[in-house]
């Protein structure tokens, strides 16, 4: 396996994608991942520029949109990236692209596995992108999860705010959608989730909940639950990096951010389902916290014993709210262990999917997570 990345600054669809294309050329790649600011909304031409650059239309693309992307050059508001594999002899791949996602949950997202097995009896490892409005991330992560392989990837958005959520499959720009893309062969990688978050104040139980509606903890609203446990009253601006931590009961847990408040109701809308009994605790952290858990997950990653060939990170907006101008060091702190021509790219999502760690040997498995950085790398 052969990988190259390429990322553009350039505000013409067109041009961006003949940049891309011109830098990934040189692998030959067949199958390009592209993470994308909302900006390129003219993705056909962006398409059309790509395969110019390339010069072979021999290559299926997919990708998704993001709160800004990640590249050697940094942190871009405004930008492409992409990587380019170019599979050895015996190493192949399939993509199953789901409409409908949000309506459809759990089964849409295990139809889709299942039309991937039946090109691929024997995947690897898996990327999804899914639409990160429409899409219950437990639920698809949970049809993900019959994938005979890890699943890592995440919610395609534009902030916190979460108004624009677009996939790409090839020349086509969808919502309400999910793409999987599944590797099969000798392919070695490690994957990693790490937050950075501490649960505080004191667990509560869930006592009402519907669908992504969180209304009644500990016999109270859930807006007066959160505020009790935080100190102080949650803002509309802190929704994307305040979470509930969902409690596993042996000492794990993972995060839950909301997406908007009623404050008639005291409910709040989540980007993902918490089910009634759960035991929830509200969760905090700062740029120190983050960060440390970003040297956490380098050095485990750099322990490999393959060549790594690419490495991929899917980091949540929400931390990237807090971490502000030195979400750059969320990147250099990721890519300090590697050499500076390994092939990387990233986005900033609406929410990840990943289990904690897992390699080739793991077998299945994937869970949603909120303010958590996915990363994975992938080699031979």
């Amino acid at each position: 396996m052969r990988c190259c990345s390429a990322h553009t600054e350039l505000p013409d669809p067109f041009e961006a994608g003949q940049e891309l294309g011109l830098h990934l050329a040189r692998i030959k790649p067949v199958l390009i991942l592209v993470f994308a600011s909302v900006h390129y909304e003219a993705w056909s031409e962006v398409h059309e520029g790509l395969l110019a650059g390339l010069g072979s239309d021999q290559v299926r693309i997919i990708g998704g949109t993001g709160d800004g992307v990640y590249a050697r050059a940094g942190v871009l508001d405004i930008g492409l990236c992409a990587l380019g594999f170019h599979l050895d002899p015996g190493q192949t791949f399939a993509i199953s692209t789901l409409m409908g996602a949000g309506a459809t949950g759990a089964a849409g997202a295990a139809a889709s596995v299942q039309e991937i097995l039946r090109i691929l009896p024997h995947p690897c490892l898996a990327i999804s992108l899914l639409d990160g409005i429409s899409c219950d991330g437990v639920l698809v992560a949970d049809g993900l999860a019959t994938l005979p392989c890890p699943v890592i990837g995440g919610m395609a958005t534009d902030s916190v705010q979460n108004v624009i959520s677009r996939i790409f499959v090839d020349d086509r720009i969808l919502t309400d959608a999910l793409v999987l893309v599944a590797f099969s062969g000798p392919i070695r990688f490690r994957t990693c989730a790490v937050s950075g978050w501490t649960p505080v104040g004191q667990p509560g139980r869930v006592d009402e909940a519907e669908n992504r509606e969180l209304r009644r903890i500990n016999g109270l609203t859930a807006q007066e639950f959160v505020d009790r446990q935080f100190g102080r009253p949650v803002t509309d601006g802190e929704l994307g990096i305040v979470p509930l931590a969902l409690l596993d009961g042996a000492g794990g847990f993972s995060l839950r951010t909301f997406q908007s408040i009623d404050p008639l109701e005291g409910s709040f809308t989540n980007r993902a389902n918490i089910p009634v009994g759960s035991q929830v605790q509200v969760a905090d952290a700062n740029q120190e916290d983050i960060l440390n858990a970003v040297d956490a997950i380098a050095t485990t990653l750099s322990e490999i014993p393959f060549t790594p060939r690419c490495i991929l990170a899917i980091s949540c907006c929400g931390r990237k709210e807090i971490l502000g101008r030195n979400t750059i060091h969320e990147i250099t702190r990721l890519l300090t262990p590697w050499a500076p021509d390994l092939p990387f790219i990233g986005f900033s999502s609406g929410g990840e999917l990943g289990p904690l760690q897992a390699d080739e040997d793991s077998g299945p498995g994937t869970l949603f997570h909120n303010v958590t950085l996915v990363a994975a790398v992938l080699g031979e």
